[in-house]
């Protein structure tokens, strides 16, 4: 278990390395060495590591089977999706060009600032395949250990990833909206494209 997890260590170093910004990811992160310290910061960043539930990552904790194969999983993912498109808000109202097989990503802001929430959301209408949905990742709102009064900066609620997947030749709208439940007439459009997928 010892070798691989320098095999994973030394993998995870390979990677490119994020600059450790202002804002603690972990509160036990003042207790990181520096010759793995960036790459945890970059893993968490890349969703390959999350930490524990109390915020910490436990870097002198034994990785069980069950860790590794999530952690590998992620791993593999992430490395088949460098090459994935992102798009957010600011693109939205566009048209995207893909083949079938190709993904791309639509990573939004999680709106439950002011009690909004996604619906569901809506594609394929009139009986097109041209897309699936891939993959959904909820990732929450950023811990800052540097201010233990007050850990979660307020409105953020973290961020919503989505990938999509060209499955048939075909054309279809991508329409992502935002709503309170408790509200009539409150729905606001967060993302839409039109998706066009050839061979």
């Amino acid at each position: 278990m010892k070798k691989f997890f320098c095999f994973m260590v030394g993998i995870l170093l390979t990677l490119s390395i994020t600059t450790f910004a202002a804002s603690t990811v972990f509160t036990d992160e003042n207790t990181f060495e520096d010759w793995y310290k960036d790459a945890v910061i970059n893993m968490y960043n890349k969703g390959i590591v999350t930490g524990y539930a109390d915020g910490s990552f436990g870097a002198n904790k034994n990785v069980n089977r069950a860790e590794l194969v999530v952690m590998m999983d992620r791993l593999v993912k992430s490395l088949g999706e460098n090459n994935v498109k992102t798009y957010t808000t600011s693109d939205s109202d566009i048209t995207l060009y893909i083949k079938v097989g190709e993904e791309f990503k639509v990573q939004l802001n999680n709106p439950g600032d002011g009690g909004y929430s996604f619906d569901p959301i809506t594609y394929n209408a009139n009986g097109s395949k041209a897309i699936i949905q891939a993959s959904y990742q909820d990732i929450g709102p950023t811990y800052h250990a540097d201010n233990p009064e007050e850990p979660y900066y307020a409105g953020d609620f973290g961020k919503v990833i989505w990938t999509f997947r060209g499955y048939e030749p075909d054309e279809t709208d991508l329409l992502i909206t935002i709503s309170r439940s408790w509200e009539e007439n409150s729905k606001e459009t967060a993302f839409k494209a039109h998706i066009v997928v050839s061979q």
